[in-house]
């Protein structure tokens, strides 16, 4: 049902486009990002003690006043105290208070000593006393601009009606199997919480519906490994000229991953094959002489990248590697104008096009091949599973595949996650001359500012990374990329120094054509969000400032980490935070290896947020299987109980 049936406005609409909200079912799966329990109501004595932590109360309204014709006051009391809410720049609220009516309040409570006097600051919770409950656990949802919490919930509530129209997709045995509630349990639960226990119901089921399809797709992939293929290569000489013509010279790590998967690639048998390694350790040359080596005898190849960013650079590396050997390369991208993307399909399907480099495009029903041979698909863990098994469905049987991933995972995982029959290759050595980037955990932004002005002097350039691109009401004390914008462009004005920003809100053209000034050198800093995570390129750019570093992942930080540190240049990573002791931080500080990396996420992750904003791609598969091993053992042991009963009946 879509939301403007149930007669949300237009206005509203349209902020809820910005989520991708259209319908109920939408509105249904616009996940909290967390629960405050206010299921413990405190006295007003009480108070005192409560000072800088969150708490609710229940009591009686005394009459508001209205401040300075802006600002609501009102008191409430429950007969051992008094405790007194704020409502800036809401007059209004003056009107809707009901002076006598009990109220449940609750937010962070703050404690006055000279005055004896309590108040609530950040209030979350206000609503009238319910006579079966008081307190409540109250779900906290990601901030839609223009669009209260209490509208969030309203709407939520008016959709939840939909839910029992909804299949289930996991069957009766199925959720008796996992011990999981049906859909419409489960969303009573993410929603309208009674106790924490069923926050932890929720989370499972929601688990359980990002999982199950993902570990089916591998258990199938996992079938599918070991036959022997029909795109027989019978010889590789064309990689002796192309290594005799490199800049560089490749490592060892390098060198063996090659000549085992060549040597395996000419034993008939399909490959299946996992190559994971760190940030900058040359996964993507490896990725360029297969490519050569299919082409020699006479096959295609396709090369899938998560970003169009990243799918550039590829097409840049591949026809620059590759340019004398005569392999013909297109790139397939979103934004191609009509004709050319028309050509560019053309040559696929006649086999004119040998490599073809894209995106999500790649996916599209339009793209036919001719004679593929070999799948390259970098970051697979940030495809979904519907796009893998789109292109299960359009590369023939026993078609090779390759993976690569810098994101790596110790292998016990990796080997739990892909199968035995995946061969994994992990590079851990580093290209000659780069020297390790030094990582420093930091709470004096004015001062990193000094030190990346000393690194601009002497002709370098930086990144500074923020966690949001608009600043955000919910979310203070958060750097936006905007309001770094500003900062930084008013610092460096009389240095006469370029400042510049991207961010996912622009244009794909606006995106390349910043990166590209930023590549040239005729931008100095580049601010933006975690869209440079992956293929950016830039060796001179000597500095990456990541600011409120603790709210990042450490992968998601090793990530970033990788954008410096890609020449003979000494490189710096800054973490800035208020939170100097955090745990994560101090791993990074401490380590440069990208596998020590992995082990330590691991060990400090914990549970992590299950429920919470909608996520691009898979990431939150293997982050959810690696923190959450039991479960993925669990989830697995049904999947292949419904596969074998599949094959039976």
């Amino acid at each position: 049902m879509l939301l403007q049936d149930l007669g949300v406005s237009k206005k509203v609409l349209c902020k809820l486009k910005k989520k991708e909200i259209y319908t109920a079912e939408d509105m249904l799966h616009f996940y909290p990002t967390a629960y405050r329990d206010y299921t413990n109501i405190r006295r007003m004595s009480e108070a005192e003690v409560c000072h800088g932590q969150r708490a609710a109360f229940v009591g009686r309204a005394k009459i508001p006043r209205v401040i300075n014709n802006k600002h609501t006051m009102c008191q409430f009391y429950d007969g051992t105290g008094v405790v007194t809410v704020f409502w800036f720049n809401q007059p209004w609220m003056a009107k809707k208070l009901g002076s006598g009516i009990n109220y449940t309040i609750g937010g962070t409570v703050k404690w006055d000593g000279e005055y004896k006097s309590a108040t609530i600051q950040a209030l979350d919770l206000f609503q009238k006393v319910n006579d079966q409950q008081t307190g409540i656990i109250l779900p906290v949802y990601p901030s839609i601009k223009g669009i209260s919490d209490e509208m969030i919930r309203n709407l939520i509530r008016q959709s939840f009606d939909y839910v029992y129209a909804c299949p289930d997709m996991i069957g009766t045995t199925s959720r008796k199997n996992l011990g999981i509630p049906n859909t419409a349990v489960s969303l009573q639960y993410t929603h309208f919480p009674k106790s924490m226990n069923e926050v932890a119901l929720a989370k499972k089921r929601h688990m359980t519906d990002t999982l199950l399809p993902y570990i089916r797709e591998l258990e199938l992939k996992k079938t599918d490994s070991s036959s022997a293929s029909p795109f027989k290569i019978k010889t590789a000489s064309i990689l002796n000229g192309i290594l005799k013509n490199l800049p560089f010279v490749l490592t060892p790590d390098q060198m063996k991953a090659l000549r085992e998967l060549v040597a395996d690639l000419e034993s008939g048998n399909r490959v299946d094959a996992l190559v994971q390694g760190d940030v900058g350790c040359g996964k993507t040359i490896i990725a360029v002489l297969l490519t050569a080596v299919l082409y020699q005898n006479h096959y295609q190849s396709v090369v899938m990248a998560p970003t169009a960013v990243l799918a550039s650079q590829h097409y840049k590396e591949f026809s620059t590697t590759l340019k004398d050997t005569g392999a013909s390369i297109v790139y397939l991208y979103g934004g191609m104008k009509a004709a050319e993307k028309r050509n560019t399909l053309k040559r696929i399907a006649s086999g004119e096009a040998d490599i073809i480099i894209g995106t999500h495009a790649v996916f599209s029903k339009d793209v036919v091949f001719k004679k593929l041979g070999l799948t390259i698909i970098d970051e697979e863990h940030r495809f979904g599973v519907k796009q893998r098994s789109i292109l299960r469905e359009k590369a023939a049987e026993g078609v090779h595949s390759v993976s690569m991933s810098a994101t790596p995972i110790p292998r016990s995982v990796a080997v739990a996650v892909y199968g035995e029959s995946t061969k994994i290759y992990n590079i851990h050595s580093m290209p000659n001359g780069r020297k390790p980037v030094k990582t420093i955990v930091y709470s004096n932004e004015e001062k990193v500012y000094q030190s990346m002005l000393s690194q601009i002097n002497q002709g370098h350039q930086c990144y500074t990374i923020c966690p949001l691109i608009e600043d955000n009401d919910t979310m203070q004390n958060v750097d936006s990329v905007e309001t770094t914008l500003k900062k930084m462009t008013d610092w460096f004005e009389d240095y006469h120094i370029t400042v510049a920003a991207i961010s996912g809100n622009m244009k794909e053209a606006e995106i390349r054509q910043t990166l590209d000034a930023f590549s040239r050198g005729d931008i100095k800093i580049l601010i933006s969000t975690t869209i440079v995570e992956v293929g950016v390129n830039v060796p001179n750019a000597t500095v990456i400032l990541i600011k409120n570093a603790e709210r990042f992942g450490l992968a998601q930080l090793h990530q970033l980490r990788g954008r410096v540190g890609r020449s003979a240049l000494q490189s710096y990573c800054v973490l800035l935070s208020d939170d100097t002791e955090n745990d994560r931080l101090k791993v990074m500080a401490e380590t440069t290896d990208g596998f020590v990396v992995a082990q330590k996420d691991m060990e400090l992750r914990g549970t992590g947020q299950i429920l919470g904003t909608k996520q691009s791609g898979t990431d939150e598969c293997l982050e959810l299987i690696l923190s959450h091993q039991n479960m993925y053992q669990i989830i697995k042991k049904e999947v292949e109980r419904l596969l074998k009963q599949s094959r039976q009946s």
